[in-house]
């Protein structure tokens, strides 16, 4: 008899582990089927980290050759913001706002702004003849970009765009050294450097912030 009892007590425990392991495994699997992971729609890094400081590097960007912004983003998908800057003309000044499409913690993303500051340009890059220069030159940018947000709050931005000279007749071109006349059109030589079409690219490291 307490030997049959014995086995009955050993035999129901068992079927009692193996049934309360069986659920641990089922909610376990189920917590994992349901628990979103980065790159498989995990929003939180946009939904709770909506204040973001960022220093730019990059050449020709809104910001110049470097700069820090100030950003809010209210939706995941919408985000806006400005800072400043200084590039080989001065001092920067640049608004913008973007949006995205987010998958996960990482985001493709569009945008445009506008931003202000000096600006040179010359009519060729070696034995120039003229140089053409705005005090304030105004812009309108249009950029592309990829970004990253980590749950730490660490964000990485890789952007390039275009800017387009709103004031081409506010310039005021010198002659070089040698005397020579300016032609009168403060153009370039060269596509790439056409003040109708100035390419810039930029990379932006910072942090976010719960708001």
């Amino acid at each position: 008899m307490p030997f049959r009892a014995l086995v009955t007590a050993v035999a129901v425990t068992v079927i009692a582990g193996h049934a309360s392991t069986a659920r641990a495994d089922n909610q376990w699997d189920e917590e994992r089927r349901n628990a979103p992971t980065e790159g498989q729609g995990d929003l939180s890094v946009w939904t709770e980290r909506r204040l973001a400081i960022d220093g730019h590097m990059g050449f020709g960007t809104p910001y110049g050759l470097t700069g820090v912004s100030l950003e809010l983003t209210p939706i995941p998908w919408w985000t806006f913001g400005g800072g400043l800057g200084v590039s080989f003309g001065g001092p920067q000044l640049a608004m913008s706002t973007r949006v995205r499409y987010p998958f996960g913690h990482a985001a493709l993303a569009f945008g445009v702004g506008v931003s202000r500051g000096g600006y040179k340009t010359v009519e060729s890059w070696i034995d120039a003849s003229w140089t053409k220069e705005w005090a304030h030159a105004y812009w309108l940018n249009i950029e592309a970009s990829v970004e990253h947000r980590w749950r730490t709050g660490l964000e990485l931005r890789i952007y390039m765009g275009v800017g387009s000279l709103l004031n081409p007749g506010s310039g005021e071109c010198h002659p070089n050294l040698r005397g020579y006349d300016c032609d009168g059109s403060g153009e370039p030589l060269g596509f790439l450097f056409s003040q109708n079409g100035v390419p810039y690219v930029g990379v932006a490291v910072g942090h976010a912030f719960a708001l």
